[in-house]
């Protein structure tokens, strides 16, 4: 029915969401669109600009086809230690200035916030990237953020469920399969074989499955 639907919609696009938040191996860009708060109507654009993700100090740039328009960020990299996250881009919104003013008919100036856009590689949907906004800064033309969000990059193995059976004793090859789902699994000759040969009994099932359920256990 209507409702059934409607909750597998939402589980579908919140696993999509997921993957692309802590699956990605690697991102490529941000397109960042300068947006002008509005509550009684749609939400006015002010700028926008695109970056590569890579090491950057702080650094200031034009905004595309604004002549006077700033803006200014930075983008670091920090490794991961003991997690199953290669590490984690950290992108930091410092700021903006000289923005138009799109609230001249009013008394008042622009209500500008940043809305993030980050596309990684072998993207080919609106689910695949990943967005985020920052706040809205009031009645301002010059808006000071210094807000920071993190870009996950998930380790570049055989896949997750490959690491979670070789963890579980299944001699599994390293170089003719790349496993990230059962289908990946069972689409591999080599796949099936090592099942064939480690999961005769009820018992090794269950200790795998045990293995599988630690290693895709939620983040803490």
């Amino acid at each position: 029915n209507f409702y059934k639907k409607g909750i597998a919609k939402l589980a579908w696009n919140a696993s999509l969401e997921y993957k692309s938040r802590f699956g990605t191996k690697k991102w490529l860009e941000i397109v960042i669109n300068i947006m002008d708060f509005d509550a009684l109507s749609k939400d006015d654009f002010l700028g926008r600009i695109t970056i590569p993700v890579e090491e950057t100090p702080e650094k200031t740039l034009k905004l595309e086809n604004k002549s006077k328009s700033t803006f200014t960020y930075s983008i670091s990299w920090h490794p991961l230690d003991d997690s199953r996250l290669y590490g984690v881009w950290k992108v930091r919104i410092v700021g903006a200035r000289s923005l138009q003013n799109k609230d001249f008919i009013v008394v008042g100036c622009s209500d500008p916030y940043c809305m993030l856009t980050a596309r990684a590689e072998g993207t080919q949907g609106e689910f695949e990237n990943f967005k985020q906004c920052t706040t809205v800064k009031p009645n301002v033309l010059n808006p000071v953020w210094n807000e920071e969000f993190e870009l996950p990059v998930s380790p570049t193995t055989n896949g997750y469920l490959y690491d979670a059976l070789t963890a579980g004793g299944l001699d599994l090859p390293d170089e003719s399969c790349n496993f990230n789902n059962l289908d990946d699994l069972f689409g591999c000759a080599d796949g099936k074989k090592a099942l064939a040969s480690k999961t005769q009994s009820l018992e090794r099932l269950i200790e795998i499955r045990k293995k599988v359920t630690e290693k895709f256990a939620p983040f803490s």
